[in-house]
Formats: structure tokens, sequence, C-alpha cells
């Protein structure tokens, strides 16, 4: 399920969650990748190792994502959503 994310992801924005990149934008598809795997019921730490990242990282990108107001990254988790299902 997580690889069906990043190609979606990477599909329509053109970035690689796993890249480790402190760009604004791909900290956002970053944050954006941890909250749809969260909703899918993935545990922190199973979250972390599909990235490469530490389960605190996880949390704090989860927390991050609270605060973007992004309509374009919020497009792009209704189609992440709806194409998973």
């Amino acid at each position: 399920m997580e690889q069906r994310v990043r190609e979606i992801i990477k599909r329509e924005t053109g970035l690689d969650v796993t890249d480790k990149c402190r760009r604004e934008e791909y900290v956002e598809v970053r944050a954006l990748y941890y909250t749809v795997l969260r909703e899918l019921g993935y545990s922190y730490c199973r979250i972390a190792r599909t990235v490469g990242k530490r389960h605190g990282t996880v949390i704090y990108g989860l927390n991050y994502y609270k605060d973007i107001n992004s309509i374009q990254i919020n497009k792009l988790e209704q189609l992440i959503i709806k194409e998973l299902l």
C-alpha cells in the first residue's frame, strides 16, 4: 500500500518522498505521505521504516501537516484516498 501511495505522489508532483531533501515541497509531500498512511492504520514506526526515518520524524511531520494550508496538498490527499479506495 505504501508503494502505491509513493507512486501516486511521484506521478502527481514529480517528487520522491524517500529523497533526503529538506526543501519545503519535499517536506510537505512527506507529511502528506505520513498522514495518508496513518489514516490507513499504519503505526509511526511502520511509516518511518518505509522511508528510512525515525518515528519521531513521522510524528513531527504529522503535526506539520496539520499546519499546512495548501489547496494543492489537500487536493492531492483527496486524489490519493480516492485512488486507493
